[in-house]
């Protein structure tokens, strides 16, 4: 499961870096209001090449792997690292792979690969001067908050 992030396409900002975009299968439309509860979606396309215009999500690089996912992981990285040559992914070689080429690696093969939507309750950390910010804000939260 991995934490997949939606605000970037609500107020889109210059930035430094590639994101790491996820498409997902959605039966829904996100631009119409939903009763939808689930934050739980199938991810389809995970990468730094996909377009943002196309992208639903934003993934912040946080996953959780079930003992089943974690097993599957482990098996096809071991595979592939046996076996690949050439590119890999959006990767020049597997040994210069990210783990998003991993991902992709995985929902080819036919894995399932989820995102969990979080919309709040986090903080995106570049810097010191970011890790500053979010420790003030947690020393000003009430306690037991």
């Amino acid at each position: 499961m991995l934490a997949i992030y939606n605000s970037y396409t609500y107020h889109k900002h210059e930035i430094d870096k590639k994101l790491d975009m996820v498409l997902s299968r959605k039966s829904f439309d996100p631009q119409l209001c939903s009763l939808r509860q689930e934050p739980v979606t199938e991810l389809v396309r995970v990468g730094k090449n996909l377009d943002a215009d196309l992208a639903d999500y934003e993934f912040i690089g946080m996953a959780c792997f079930s003992e089943e996912g974690a097993r599957a992981l482990r098996t096809v990285y071991e595979g592939c690292q046996e076996a690949s040559t050439g590119p890999f992914h959006e990767a020049a070689s597997f040994t210069r792979a990210d783990i998003t080429d991993m991902l992709q690696e995985l929902i080819d093969r036919g894995y399932l690969v989820h995102g969990l939507e979080i919309s709040k309750g986090w903080r995106e950390i570049h810097s010191r001067q970011d890790v500053e910010v979010a420790e003030a804000e947690m020393a000003a939260m009430p306690q037991g908050a």
